[in-house]
C-alpha cells in the first residue's frame, strides 16, 4: 500500500488518533534551532539536518499507528484580488499581526518545503497528517524557546477543545481575501490546507508547572 502525506481534520487533532510529531522548525546552518517533541516524551533541540533525519525515519516506520505530523510554520497562504499577500484570521490576536509572509515566516515556508519534499521521496510507510501550529504570538518578558514550543503546543493540541485553540481550514479565509490555499502548492506539494493549532497565552492553571517540569526532565539534544 502505497502512503502519502495529507492535511489532518480537526476531528483527527485528538491524543488518540495517532502518533504525534511537535516540530518547532528551524533553518539555521550552526545552531540546534529545531524544536521537537514525540507523543508524550521530553522535548529535544536538533540542527536541520538532524531533522529531516529524523521525521524520515519516523515515517519509514512500518506496522505503526497514523503520523500526526504538526509543524510550527505556516503551511497555508491567501492572497487579495490584486494577488497581494493577504492576512489570514489566524495571523491576528488583538493588536499584534505576525502575518505568514514576513520576518521569518518565508524562511520557514521554505524550510518546510525541503522538509516535506524529503519525506514525499522517502519510502513512506504509515499515513501521515500535516497540521500547522502557531505559537508566534508570546509576552514581550517570554524568552524563546523551541522545547517551551514544542510543550505548548502539544497541550493546545491535546488540551480541552472548549478552549477554541483550534481554527478549521475554512475560517482561515477573512473578507476581501482570496480562498485559503497550500503553503507549498506553487512547488508541486498540495497537500490541502491543515487546520491550525494556536498557542494560548493566557495558560490554564497549572500548565506552566506543568511546561517546567518536562523541560527540566528532557534527556540530551540531538546532533
Amino acid at each position: 500500500m502505497r502512503y502519502d502525506i495529507r492535511a489532518g481534520t480537526v476531528d483527527e487533532i485528538i491524543q488518540e488518533s495517532g502518533d504525534w510529531l511537535f516540530v518547532d522548525v528551524g533553518f539555521s546552518s550552526k545552531k540546534k534551532s529545531c524544536g521537537v517533541l514525540k507523543n508524550s516524551g521530553y522535548p529535544c533541540t536538533m540542527k536541520f539536518g538532524s531533522l529531516l533525519d529524523f521525521v524520515v525515519k519516523e515515517v519509514q516506520t512500518p506496522d505503526q499507528p497514523p503520523l500526526n505530523l504538526l509543524l510550527e510554520a505556516p503551511l497555508s497562504v491567501t492572497f487579495d484580488k490584486h494577488g497581494n499577500p493577504a492576512r489570514r484570521s489566524t495571523d491576528k490576536e488583538g493588536d499584534k499581526y505576525r502575518d505568514w509572509w514576513v520576518n521569518a515566516a518565508p524562511a520557514m515556508i521554505v524550510a518546510t518545503g525541503h522538509l516535506l519534499r524529503r519525506v514525499k521521496c522517502s519510502d513512506i510507510q504509515r499515513e501521515v497528517r500535516l497540521f500547522e501550529g502557531f505559537a508566534s504570538f508570546k509576552s514581550s518578558r517570554s524568552k524563546s524557546s523551541h522545547k517551551e514550543d514544542v510543550v505548548r503546543l502539544r497541550c493546545a493540541a491535546w488540551g480541552d477543545p472548549k478552549r477554541n485553540l483550534v481554527t478549521c481550514p475554512d475560517k482561515l479565509q477573512i473578507q476581501n481575501a482570496e480562498p485559503t490555499n497550500s503553503a507549498l502548492a506553487f512547488a508541486d506539494m498540495d497537500f490541502g490546507v491543515p487546520p491550525v493549532v494556536k498557542v494560548c497565552n493566557h495558560p490554564a492553571h497549572g500548565s506552566d508547572y506543568a511546561i517546567t517540569i518536562c523541560i527540566d526532565e528532557s534527556p540530551s539534544d540531538l546532533p
